[in-house]
């Protein structure tokens, strides 16, 4: 009985940091910058690595930087 709830409470507290690594950070106070850009966006992606990618209506896919500086674009 010792045994299986020591490996619950293991595993409980694993999907808790699962859980917590997938929640988003916001910085507050939250600011608006307005994004002209363009053409409507039709997906957003979140790599692990912090990039944002971005496809738009237009056929163009953006990498943008975490604070969302733009690092490139290509046509597709």
């Amino acid at each position: 009985h010792e045994f299986c709830t020591y490996i619950y409470l293991e595993n409980k507290e694993k999907e808790e940091t699962v859980r917590r690594s997938k929640m988003a950070a916001f910085v507050l106070p939250a600011t608006i910058k307005p994004l002209n850009r363009g053409e409507p966006v039709l997906r957003i992606h979140f790599p692990p690595n912090g990039t944002v990618v971005t496809l738009r209506e237009d056929g163009v896919v953006s990498f943008w930087t975490p604070k969302l500086y733009l690092k490139s674009k290509k046509n597709v």
